[in-house]
């Protein structure tokens, strides 16, 4: 399936099944799955052994949007990195608001993460705001310098999206630890009423972000929100069927 989370992906690929716990107050997964009462999606964590046998063979593909691939355990996550390991000609992005996760999963050594996987996280701010029951932005980025230190041959990937109010100068420092590959930037698309920085804000990050050889995927754009809600909407029907 073509992606549209992010414009370099070209699959989405969600073989996790089961609830997220991180109860994020601006996903727009929650009310899909409801109205489409999408059962994949509630209960434990588990792979959906269906979608796990078509695996992408090539491209770049995002690695489930509807949940957190933080939620598996060992032993599934083990079994899907072998499944991507001998995708030799696809790369894979993997995307959590728990970046400790990766730690977890390779200590002692029960994990071990093949060379074909980004390894990303969505840090919205700086600040401690409560809007999730994830990990803070400050534990989120150490989990993800950590894991870029143990496998300096991955990329890392930050997702800014949707992006709220920060502090500049420890917002860059600590995007500059991680030394990503890539960054996006994307202000909420659902309307939910979150504390944001202003667009001049916004464009001094990006650009100070630039100026460090940082490419950046903006995805500020407010006028495309039911667009994309629809093309959502489609894909699980598709999925369903």
């Amino acid at each position: 399936m073509t992606g549209k989370m992010f414009p370099f992906i070209t699959e989405t690929w969600n073989p996790v099944a089961g609830e997220c716990p991180y109860d994020c107050s601006y996903c727009w997964a929650k009310s899909l799955i409801k109205r489409y009462n999408f059962v994949k999606y509630t209960g434990p964590a588990r792979l959906d052994e269906k979608t796990l046998k078509k695996i992408p063979t090539k491209g770049f593909v995002f690695v489930d949007d509807m949940s957190d691939i933080s939620i598996l355990d060992s032993d599934s996550t083990r079994l899907l990195m072998n499944e991507i390991r001998y995708r030799k000609l696809a790369d894979f992005l993997t995307l959590t608001k728990n970046p400790v996760w990766y730690l977890n999963m390779i200590n002692p050594g029960s994990v071990d993460f093949p060379s074909n996987i980004v390894f990303g996280a969505t840090i919205e701010t700086n600040k401690d705001i409560p809007q999730s029951k994830a990990p803070s932005p400050k534990t989120r980025f150490w989990g993800l310098k950590q894991i870029k230190e143990y496998y300096p041959q991955n990329k890392t990937f930050i997702s800014i999206e949707p992006i709220m109010d920060f502090g500049m100068d420890e917002m860059v420092r600590s995007i500059l630890e991680v030394k990503p590959w890539a960054v996006a930037v994307g202000y909420d698309n659902y309307n939910n009423g979150l504390p944001e920085p202003t667009i001049i804000k916004t464009n001094a990050l990006i650009k100070c972000l630039e100026s460090y050889g940082i490419t950046v995927y903006r995805k500020t754009i407010r006028d495309q929100n039911r667009e994309s809600l629809l093309q959502m909407e489609a894909r699980i029907k598709e999925e369903q069927s």
